[in-house]
């Protein structure tokens, strides 16, 4: 027996046992079963420790350097970055049966459990059928040597995604001279660069991915493909399928059989993998390329659940360790991304050609000026819509707010009705019983209020438009029915398959939705885009990425319409600089325009930045927090420190919130910041966000 240094979800801890670096190993923890993996093979005495089983299974000793890297980097510990490598139902593979093995009854009252023990149960079985007694009898009768434990290994059978049919997208069986010069860049590279492919949507990115990938496929390497979302990257997840047959898997968050790919990807079964974020940490064999499609999403960015990171950098930093080349993709770079191109740190691959795209007219509609339909359509709008369905096309309406009216207020002293839980504003919904208000931040409900809970008045109203207005109120003015896609009506998978595939077939003619109907969306039968208000994302105060993600987005929508089309644009300010870039096609002029104003600010990439948060339920913890953290900033020396504030929603889900931004030119003066706040006597819950996407 050998003395091991195990990373287990709950820390590291010292095992004897058999095994390697890399072995995973079940082991006792705090008297709880879990999963390690062996960091380290010590010599010395291990008399005393608890013996760790090996699993047999093992993954690639890269992981252990991109968890250290992400645990420095995020400032979280290792443990937890572990529990994103090993899925949380591994133990589901091997089980333990309690089985009688002797014919002696023994001396007991509890003779129902012995009757039980004719057929192997597992104790989590006995526990629920008889209560936790059941554990003292399991033990002693173990001890007796009347019962016996014994081990059942259950393997994993891999089945094929199911990838539903929303429509083929033509792929070209070969190449044109700009994806050839692409694909050769990337498969002759000697070792670990970062490539990014740039081109409009249609410049044929998709096809460039499938030769890079068979390339390396044909040499024994495995392919890590990350994208923000899968349901909506269907038609790339379909074209690989198709490429690679049953080498190909499909690993997200919601996955049902996310164990049985894991364990294959694990054992080498599968070498192509496409996946969200947390595929990032997949123990994938002789990895030979990472893409990353629609690098600037934000979807890549972990900031909901602890421990914080970043997808695409650590897939950057995995490449890295692996020496392998790294490509990541997309029409509309982050500004991150431009940066390190400007600085010739990634290799850029510049698609122009379109494949299969007609002209894509754009208008935008002065609100200001335009006659207007029920208050929130102009009448260029309906008369596009109108026109657009006689001609037997589809059209796509995006809208920014969920809901029937966004926000509820008192006309009598302004005052808003908000959420108990976070401090935003309840937004009307109508439902099958009538009208209730909603917070879009933690789900909280209530029935509208007699009156204004600050004056008394019973005067309270709602104003603006959701999604669920939209779709009433066009319904009436169209004659047709409009279906609304977000995340109030749509819950499950399969109605998000249901509504799609009805809308690529001409049966549902009108879509209303939020992000979800403009991201990867790609139907030959839409001709016509609608940005209600495009104001809602033009302007986002607080955010110094306001710009860009406004960028972004008005490129993914107008990359929603394939062939011959129109993208309609309504506004109160049709003359801000990065409408007027879009209209005139000029992507390069915004990128350098937001990039000097970017300069000029000092914000990222230009200085590193972190926020440090201390999260309490208690008002008055949340006083002396603030309080602590000001006498802190007042005195400390070094790097840049903002605040302490309030963030612009103050309470979320219950907690008060108290913010210290950071800005540095060096990392290592961010992280140290960031140890010294931690350090403080702070009361509540420590939240440390690298890299922030947004401060808002």
């Amino acid at each position: 027996m050998k003395r091991l240094k195990v990373l287990t979800d709950k820390g590291i801890f010292p095992f004897i046992g058999e095994g390697e670096r890399g072995d995973i190993v079940e082991v006792e923890v705090r008297n709880k079963r879990t999963f390690g993996v062996i960091l380290d093979v010590e010599g010395g005495d291990g008399e005393g420790l608890k013996l760790a089983k090996n699993f047999n299974l093992r993954i690639p000793t890269e992981l252990f350097d991109l968890i250290n890297f992400a645990s420095k980097y995020y400032h979280y510990p290792q443990n937890l970055y572990l529990r994103l490598v090993l899925p949380s139902r591994l133990r589901k593979i091997s089980r333990v049966y309690y089985v009688r093995v002797s014919d002696k009854v023994p001396n007991t009252k509890f003779i129902d459990l012995w009757e039980y023990l004719k057929k192997p149960r597992t104790k989590d079985e006995l526990i629920k059928m008889f209560g936790k007694r059941a554990v003292y009898y399991l033990r002693r009768w173990e001890s007796l040597n009347l019962i016996s434990k014994i081990e059942k290994v259950k393997i994993p059978k891999f089945k094929p995604p199911k990838i539903y049919d929303l429509g083929e997208i033509e792929i070209p069986e070969s190449p044109n001279l700009e994806q050839m010069r692409a694909i050769n860049s990337i498969i002759s590279s000697k070792g670990f660069s970062t490539f990014y492919l740039w081109g409009p949507t249609g410049s044929g990115k998709t096809l460039v991915y499938l030769k890079v990938v068979e390339r390396f496929l044909a040499e024994g390497k495995g392919a890590l493909i990350l994208v923000p979302e899968i349901l909506l990257s269907y038609h790339i997840a379909r074209a690989f399928q198709k490429a690679f047959g049953e080498n190909f898997a499909i690993y997200h968050g919601s996955l049902g059989d996310k164990l049985n790919v894991w364990y294959n990807v694990a054992k080498g079964k599968v070498k192509v993998v496409m996946g969200t974020r947390s595929a990032v940490f997949l123990p994938i064999r002789d990895l030979g390329v990472i893409l990353v499609d629609e690098e600037f999403d934000e979807g890549f960015k972990e900031e909901g659940r602890i421990p914080f990171y970043n997808a695409r950098d650590l897939a950057i930093y995995r490449g890295k360790i692996l020496n392998i080349p790294v490509v990541l993709g997309s029409a509309t770079p982050s500004l991150e991304s431009f940066h390190n191109i400007r600085i010739k740190k990634f290799k850029p691959l510049i698609l122009t050609k379109k494949i299969h795209r007609g002209n894509v007219s754009m208008e935008v509609v002065d609100m200001r000026r335009e006659k207007k339909v029920k208050g929130i359509f102009s009448e260029r709008m309906i008369y596009d819509l109108l026109s657009t369905l006689q001609g037997g096309k589809n059209a796509i309406i995006y809208v920014n707010r969920r809901g029937y009216l966004p926000y509820f207020f008192c006309t009598d002293c302004g005052t808003p009705v908000k959420c108990e839980n976070c401090d935003v504003v309840l937004a009307l919904h109508r439902g099958k019983f009538g009208e209730f208000l909603k917070c879009h931040i933690c789900g909280f409900s209530t029935d509208i209020p007699l009156s204004c809970g600050n004056c008394g008045s019973t005067n309270l109203i709602g104003v603006g438009f959701g999604t669920q207005r939209v779709e009433e109120e066009l319904s009436e003015i169209l004659k047709v029915e409009v279906f609304r896609m977000d995340s109030d009506k749509i819950r499950k998978r399969d109605e998000v398959i249901r509504l799609l595939k009805e809308f690529g077939e001409g049966k549902i003619r009108v879509l209303v939705g939020t992000k979800m109907v403009i991201k990867g969306l790609d139907f030959p039968n839409v001709s016509l885009v609608v940005i209600l208000n495009a104001d809602q994302f033009l302007y986002r105060g607080g955010d110094f990425r306001a710009e860009e993600r406004a960028l972004q987005i008005l490129y993914q929508i107008a990359g929603r319409i394939r062939g011959e089309g129109k993208l309609l644009i309504q506004t109160y300010n049709p003359n801000h600089p990065v409408l007027r870039e879009f209209l005139k096609g000029d992507l390069g002029r915004s990128y350098e325009r937001i990039y000097g104003e970017r300069k000029g600010s000092d914000f990222p990439p230009f200085r590193r930045m972190a926020f440090f948060e201390i999260r309490t339920p208690s008002e008055e913890n949340d006083r002396i927090n603030f309080k602590i953290l000001e006498n802190f900033v007042e005195n400390y020396k070094g790097v840049t420190l903002w605040g302490p504030s309030y963030p612009p929603m103050r309470k979320l889900r219950g907690m008060y919130r108290v913010r210290v931004v950071i800005l540095g030119r060096d990392h290592r003066e961010v992280l140290k910041a960031l140890s010294d706040l931690e350090r403080l006597p702070l009361r509540g819950r420590k939240i440390f966000n690298v890299d922030p996407m947004s401060l808002v």
